[in-house]
């Protein structure tokens, strides 16, 4: 017989006809679907990861804005009262007697201008007294008694 043959009718293909004592049993290691479901499962939890990041990272810009945006509007506040107390009649006249020494007029100066037959131009003035009126200094109130001011629209208070 051959030994293809020899295969074919039964023979265990040993030397001698015996059978090995023991064979060596392969090793199986983690096969290539459990390698691949934990790489996906890998991968998910990455994915998790990043989103719970990117969500965190998120609420916190949200957070700063909305400080930023609180911090503005005092400021904003502020600053109209600011402008409000500037624009302030009171304020106004108080500087033109303090700082500028001017005073209450006496009364009103009328001035006419006309043009007689030789083209030359004339000028009449005509003094209208008027009465003293209350001093326009403002009563300075403390700090206790109001936190507005008064604005071109009306009282403008600190809410």
């Amino acid at each position: 017989m051959h030994k293809r043959n020899a295969k074919k009718a039964g023979s265990t293909g040993v030397r001698g006809g015996q059978k090995p004592k023991t064979l060596r049993e392969r090793k199986r290691g983690p096969g290539f679907g459990t390698l691949a479901v934990l790489l996906l499962l890998a991968a998910a939890c990455m994915f998790a990861l990043t989103q719970n990041q990117f969500a965190v990272r998120c609420d916190l810009k949200v957070m700063r804005l909305k400080d930023n945006v609180t911090a503005e509007k005092f400021e904003q506040e502020r600053l109209r009262l600011n402008l409000a107390r500037l624009k302030s009649p009171e304020r106004v006249a108080r500087i033109a007697i303090d700082e500028l020494e001017l005073s209450e007029p006496d009364g009103v100066i009328y001035l006419k201008y006309t043009r007689d037959a030789n083209g030359e131009l004339s000028c009449q003035s005509a003094l209208e007294k008027r009465d003293k009126i209350a001093s326009v200094t403002p009563k300075v109130k403390s700090k206790k008694e109001s936190s507005g001011a008064d604005g071109p629209g009306g009282t403008l208070t600190r809410r």
